[in-house]
């Protein structure tokens, strides 16, 4: 055993022997610092380490730690992040399915929302993405809910229509699964109430997209070097201009509008700059007098 595993091995029994205590583990696992190390050192692992295929220390955690304190102590936001934690481990966490059991449904509905949010990356569709999909689903008790994310209520579809990306795989997902997508779609329609009829819906999930793709710059914004975010995940216009089409039964190859050129040119002009190596906020700044509009994206109103 190498000395580094060995260290790792050494302080999971130490977080054993501590927990088996169980007087203090109800403050420890709220306030999130168990949870917080664990992560912090499963971050180490791989990204210091260059592991990706060997066991992580919340594997540890939550294979031979949590089973030697009474579950019910450890609360509704733990077994959340645990969650979490297994959806963005770099490979299958073996124990994925076991901590599933132990969420709510409220929690395993929280993290089906991220887990659909997070589907606008360009990670491939494989057989691990299809798995915990449906398993997210089944303990979610499907996908006809609304949920407060990120300060607004919606459901797994409406933030799925947030970008083209996120919707081709969803739609992906859920073509490949046993959901009936007709009662998905009559159930979000009677839910949402956006305007969205149940034949424009079908449209939707009929409509051959292509995605607009955007370069990704690694470096930091020559402005304010901050990390720059791919300008699609803040605000895909062109999907959102096809979203509409679609919505109000517009021919979808017909010239734009009015409305389409104005937020044409805006687009346009931030893939321009962001191409150049501008962070969105810093586009929006230089861009503001001329489309003022740009200060309501909903990315900007996290941001001003």
């Amino acid at each position: 055993m190498s000395s580094s595993l060995l260290a790792y091995e050494q302080s999971i029994n130490t977080l054993r022997v501590f927990l088996s205590s169980g007087d203090e583990i109800a403050d420890v696992a709220t306030g999130g610092y168990l949870f917080d190390l664990v992560l912090r050192e499963d971050n180490e692992y791989i990204f210091k380490k260059r592991v990706t295929e060997s066991i992580l220390p919340s594997q540890w955690l939550l294979r031979d730690v949590v089973p030697a304190v009474e579950p019910y102590l450890l609360g509704e936001h733990w077994w959340e992040k645990c969650l979490l934690t297994c959806i963005r481990a770099p490979t299958y966490h073996p124990c994925f399915e076991d901590t599933l059991r132990k969420c709510t449904v409220n929690s395993v509905r929280n993290v089906l929302i991220m887990f659909i949010y997070t589907l606008k990356h360009d990670n491939p569709l494989d057989e691990r993405k299809h798995k915990e999909f449906q398993m997210l689903a089944h303990y979610a008790d499907g996908f006809s809910f609304v949920h407060a994310h990120m300060g607004k209520t919606c459901s797994p579809l409406s933030i799925a229509l947030e970008s083209g990306n996120s919707f081709l795989n969803f739609r992906e997902l859920l073509r490949a699964s046993t959901w009936d997508l007709g009662e998905l779609i009559r159930r979000e329609i009677s839910m949402e109430k956006n305007g969205w009829t149940e034949e424009t819906m079908q449209t939707l999930f009929k409509e051959r997209f292509t995605p607009y793709v955007v370069p990704n710059i690694l470096e930091g914004c020559k402005t304010c070097a901050s990390t720059i975010t791919p300008l699609r995940f803040c605000w895909d216009y062109p999907w959102l201009r096809q979203l509409r089409r679609v919505k109000e039964r517009m021919d979808i190859s017909s010239p734009p509008d009015e409305e389409e050129t104005r937020y044409q040119d805006a687009w346009e002009m931030l893939v321009t700059d962001s191409s150049s190596g501008r962070c969105l906020t810093c586009c929006v700044k230089k861009n503001k007098k001329r489309w003022p509009f740009l200060v309501d994206l909903p990315y900007m109103r996290l941001v001003y």
